[in-house]
């Protein structure tokens, strides 16, 4: 019997000694991943964080493509593009919604009949008329390279899983704001041809009126990054990162 304990103990004992090492080297690792996360976090408040993603210009070049498209449209006149916020310099990639191409897009004559005569004529006065989609959303550069900075995070194998979802989490909810963003805009833009019937009428063009709808609907990054900086602090501490009083005498 006590030759079986010994045996026992002594297992015990090497598979600490085996395993201590690589759970040491392990908990290093998810250190460096979460000094990661929290540098992208901590000390930011909420202008900051949009900073990051730089949604000021986000907005602002959106809103003067529409302007452009209106401008174009209603007048056949267009800026040079050196003069243009989101062209590609300044704003590398787009990204576009499916549900918004579904919900904006027709099929040609043919392809589908209207339901009815009023849908029939709605179709014809879109074509006819002034109507902005909004389809693509152009991001600055700062947009992109973040984006890509908190995927780089995501992707270390060593990240805990929870603190990986709720960086998913805000990945989402920065999109969701620049599609927000798109939405409003698309939808305060049927009212240009009443607020600009004519070329003189754009000469004191003020683009309030949809930057204080995007205002008064962004939804708030703090919370959402106040969460992941508490998750992962937590995550220090409950695996003893700090160290705790000593019991021995």
């Amino acid at each position: 019997m006590s030759t079986m304990v010994i045996a026992s103990m002594t297992y015990v004992n090497a598979k600490r000694t085996v395993f201590q090492p690589l759970k040491t080297e392990v908990f290093k690792k998810q250190i460096e991943s979460l000094t990661e996360v929290l540098r992208i976090f901590v000390g930011k408040e909420e202008l900051a964080l949009r900073g990051d993603f730089d949604f000021e210009l986000l907005r602002h070049a959106n809103i003067t493509k529409m302007y452009d498209a209106y401008v174009a449209h209603a007048f056949n006149r267009e800026r040079p593009y050196e003069d243009l916020e989101y062209r590609a310099e300044l704003c590398p990639t787009m990204i576009v919604s499916i549900e918004h191409l579904q919900r904006n897009f027709t099929l040609v004559d043919g392809d589908k009949p209207p339901s009815s005569k009023n849908e029939g004529q709605e179709l014809l006065a879109r074509r006819r008329g002034w109507k902005y989609c909004a389809a693509e959303i152009s991001l600055p550069s700062t947009y992109s390279e973040m984006t890509q900075r908190i995927r780089a995070a995501l992707e270390d194998p060593f990240l805990p899983s929870p603190i990986g979802r709720a960086l998913e989490d805000y990945l989402g909810l920065v999109e969701r704001n620049a599609f927000l963003i798109s939405q409003i805009i698309a939808e305060m833009s049927d009212q240009m041809p009443r607020r600009y019937p004519s070329v003189m009428d754009l000469g004191d063009a003020q683009t309030e009126w949809i930057e204080n709808q995007v205002h008064d609907h962004f939804e708030d990054l703090r919370p959402s990054a106040e969460k992941i900086i508490m998750m992962a602090r937590d995550y220090f501490n409950s695996d003893g990162l700090l160290p705790k009083k000593s019991t021995w005498k």
